[in-house]
């Protein structure tokens, strides 16, 4: 794939939207339901990274429990929801990535509130950096997703529900997922072409080279992959585009929740524009109006994330 434009369009999905318009569950309630270790109390909030939890909350056996709730990661979608995606479908992103293992935007380009295998079977693609699609570390297998004459590649970069062996959850994996950017990154010569020219044979390669909007992913810092990926995107050498990084500001008595943000500070070295666009989150609002708010916020920053995309071109 080329693309016409002078940098790539590349969108990063995380599980909000999933909570603003479905009843995903939290990071926290998984790995509560993922919990076999008898000596961890219930509901018990560990201090200590998701990666690592997970082994310990498993008693080190991630894959297992993973291949259990792997069906239970499909994801159901609303028509409000639906309209949300479709509309991102339509804007025309070069790719769309997500960590999410579950398949609401495949699921939106149909008419049905959930998906099948075999529907996901035959969306799956690869890149000619591959023979066939890979079922781990998907750095070059990609969902073709076609919508109203609009044909989307959707990258699930930590694994997919189908594929439990994909899903990267505990602290080796995304270890071995880290090597494996390195490994591919470095053989890419990105000076040797300008960014519009350049043959695109993995998700990363859209990622360093392009504008990277971030919406409905909170960039927790146990994610090293992806810390990884914007420091060495900040320090690429070849022209390349900008992280845009979407998130509601939440307000206890109108005063930021957080006058110090360490996330979004790191976030800022890293070349990050992190956008002030959002709605004021009160700790007394009912859960009707918090969802409702999100869901204003995500119209109001896909609006933003418009503006430009239109400039960019």
């Amino acid at each position: 794939m080329k693309n016409d434009h002078k940098y790539p369009q590349v969108l990063l999905i995380g599980n909000g939207l999933n909570k603003a318009f479905t009843d995903a569950k939290l990071l926290k309630e998984i790995l509560n339901d993922m919990t076999q270790n008898k000596n961890i109390p219930p509901n018990a909030e560990l201090k200590m990274p998701f990666p690592l939890e997970v082994v310990l909350r498993t008693n080190d056996s991630v894959n297992n429990k993973m291949k259990e709730l792997s069906k239970q990661m499909y994801g159901k979608v609303d028509e409000r929801y639906k309209k949300i995606l479709r509309r991102i479908f339509e804007m025309g992103f070069d790719e769309i990535i997500t960590t999410n293992y579950s398949y609401e935007i495949e699921t939106a380009a149909s008419d049905e509130s959930s998906i099948t295998d075999s529907e996901l079977k035959k969306m799956q693609c690869h890149t000619n950096a591959v023979s066939k699609a890979e079922s781990m570390y998907l750095l070059h297998t990609y969902n073709k997703v076609e919508y109203n004459g609009f044909v989307n590649r959707v990258w699930h970069i930590h694994g997919e529900s189908r594929k439990p062996s994909s899903m990267i959850v505990g602290h080796y994996y995304y270890g071995t997922m880290l090597y494996k950017y390195r490994e591919f990154l470095s053989g890419r010569k990105y000076r040797q072409q300008t960014p519009g020219e350049f043959e695109i044979k993995s998700w990363i390669d859209s990622f360093i080279l392009g504008n990277v909007y971030i919406l409905g992913f909170k960039f927790d810092l146990a994610e090293m992959d992806l810390w990884w990926l914007l420091n060495r995107k900040k320090n690429e050498k070849s022209r390349n585009g900008r992280i845009y990084f979407y998130e509601p500001k939440k307000l206890i008595n109108g005063i930021p929740a957080k006058a110090f943000d360490e996330r979004l500070e790191l976030m800022k070295l890293y070349r990050t524009v992190c956008s002030d666009l959002g709605y004021s989150i009160e700790d007394n609002d009912t859960v009707e109006n918090i969802e409702e708010n999100f869901r204003h916020f995500y119209s109001d920053a896909l609006d933003d994330i418009e503006r430009k995309m239109k400039k960019a071109r």
